[in-house]
């Protein structure tokens, strides 16, 4: 899942806490992009600190389109049909965050003519 309603969250640093105690700070690692939603847990089981953020609004827009263009590249490169979930899932959240329902969007093809 990505984002909560029309929330989505982006990484700030992703910090090892054993680095920030041995003054080797320098190893933050800055993503700012969409990230699913247990990805900061999963982060702090390995031992970092994930900080987030949450977004909204245009913001929150933008990283969507950047994130299907990311996992349609994803798709393209691979050609694994597994990556077109995460595609339509990420059309989904624009789907959601633009008011437009799923049963909406799946209009038969003879409609549009």
């Amino acid at each position: 899942m990505i984002g909560d309603d029309r929330d989505g969250f982006i990484t700030i640093p992703v910090i090892d806490e054993k680095d920030v105690r041995d003054g080797r700070s320098e190893k933050i690692k800055v993503y700012n992009k969409l990230i699913r939603d247990k990805i900061p847990q999963i982060i702090e089981d390995s031992g970092k600190k994930a900080m987030i953020e949450k977004v909204s609004g245009p913001e929150y827009l933008d990283l969507l389109n950047a994130k299907l263009g990311e996992e349609l590249q994803e798709y393209l490169d691979s050609q694994k049909v597994e990556e077109l979930a995460d595609l339509v899932e990420v059309v989904y959240a624009i789907l959601d965050y633009k008011g437009v329902s799923r049963e909406e969007f799946d209009i038969p093809e003879s409609r549009k003519l």
